[in-house]
């Protein structure tokens, strides 16, 4: 199980609020339910006007710290967690079906980069 404590977030430079929204969110979805309250509801858990929790989504999203979908009019907005937190939560973890970001490695010696072109080209079809 994965805590969001601030030390997560506080490279970002979110704002109090912000970091309460987060902890929010993904307290809820962490349990595997989605978390899509209204605006005005959100306003009233942080005790913030709508306008506010607007600035603070907009923020979030630019931060790449959270997402969110449109479900349609009159609809709730379903919020996910954003890019930038899950690679902050998962630095140095595998997650399955996602592609492991290589670092450059070194320069190759002479001997080695003979023996890999040599595998290479035996390898290509009508090479024999």
């Amino acid at each position: 199980m994965i805590q969001l404590p601030s030390m997560y977030t506080t490279r970002f430079g979110i704002d109090p609020g912000e970091q309460k929204l987060l902890d929010m969110a993904f307290e809820v979805l962490r349990r595997g339910k989605c978390f899509h309250p209204g605006q005005d509801t959100l306003a009233r858990w942080l005790n913030r006007g709508v306008r506010q929790v607007q600035r603070y989504l907009k923020h979030l999203a630019a931060l790449e710290l959270m997402t969110w979908v449109r479900r349609g009019k009159k609809l709730t907005n379903r919020y996910h967690l954003g890019a930038a937190l899950w690679r902050t939560l998962m630095k140095g973890r595998k997650i399955p079906g996602v592609p492991v970001q290589r670092k450059e490695e070194g320069p190759v010696d002479r001997e080695t980069a003979k023996r890999l072109l040599h595998e290479i080209v035996a390898a290509l079809p009508g090479a024999g």
